[in-house]
């Protein structure tokens, strides 16, 4: 498995971890919130808002842990494996743009859900879903085309 695969793979995994995590505590730490009363907007905009802080944070550090443990793994550190050239831009590019069109998907499935008289915490969940899909298949995306070659 080539360098960037690994990268790739690791920050799909760090995405899904962090929003795992970050889920959990929010459910474990204010139950009454949220189960009680799902049109309490202001308490999940404000979850959201801290959600992003927490994984910029927490994607660098699993970052830099994975940079460490990748040159440990390889004995040497090596600046080639971190630039990119024209193929990799493209690759970026072309997921890039299949994680646009699943959120794109996610927003309109969750207007949809508005047009058809569900609430509109149905509505912000089937949106953070979304987000959350369209990070896995960038990733996975990204994943096939080093693996193809293009």
């Amino acid at each position: 498995m080539s360098f960037q695969e690994k990268r790739t793979l690791m920050s799909m995994l760090s995405g899904v971890a962090v929003f795992m995590g970050y889920g959990y505590y929010l459910f474990q730490a204010y139950p009454e919130k949220v189960w009680a009363d799902p049109t309490d907007f202001a308490f999940w905009g404000k979850s959201l808002l801290i959600m992003i802080p927490v994984s910029i944070v927490g994607r660098i550090i699993i970052h830099i842990v994975f940079t460490i443990l990748h040159a440990i793994s390889t004995g040497k550190y090596d600046d080639q494996d971190y630039k990119t050239d024209e193929r990799d831009k493209l690759i970026e590019l072309k997921a890039s743009r299949v994680s646009q069109i699943v959120f794109m998907i996610g927003f309109l499935v969750s207007m949809a859900a508005l047009a058809m008289g569900y609430s509109p915490f149905v509505m912000f969940i089937v949106l953070v879903i979304g987000g959350l899909a369209a990070e896995i298949l960038e990733g996975i995306s990204k994943m096939m085309y080093y693996r193809r070659g293009f």
